[in-house]
């Protein structure tokens, strides 16, 4: 009787394959789980800005604040870039309003307070 040393051609191309397919739906998952985490933390630096600034124009009785404003006074710290948004024109209105938040992509966050 034969004994066999290796894995054939076909076995070896059958786990090409199966590995091909886990590939396949792993990569589009794992992006989207990224992008996910990535909006997740914008959200959070936006509820940050709306809180601060909240507070902000209640202690100097103002009716509207930039976000430029609330950085240099030192009311809020600068917010890390994570999706190539920018943050620089940002207003807040004492009365409510929302925030459009353009990441790099073109998509868009907004934010109602």
């Amino acid at each position: 009787m034969k004994t066999r040393k290796a894995f054939a051609f076909l076995e070896f191309a059958l786990v090409v394959v199966i590995l091909g397919l886990l590939a396949a739906v792993f990569i589009p998952a794992a992006a989207m789980v990224r992008e996910k985490a990535r909006d997740d933390v914008i959200e959070s630096q936006l509820s940050e800005i709306i809180r601060k600034g909240e507070a902000y124009m209640r202690e100097k009785d103002i009716s509207s604040v930039a976000y430029k404003t609330l950085v240099e006074a030192k009311a809020i710290e600068p917010m890390g870039v994570v999706a190539g948004e920018n943050y620089d024109g940002i207003v807040l209105q004492r009365s409510g309003g929302t925030v459009v938040l353009k990441k790099s992509d073109g998509k868009e966050i907004v934010r109602s307070y």
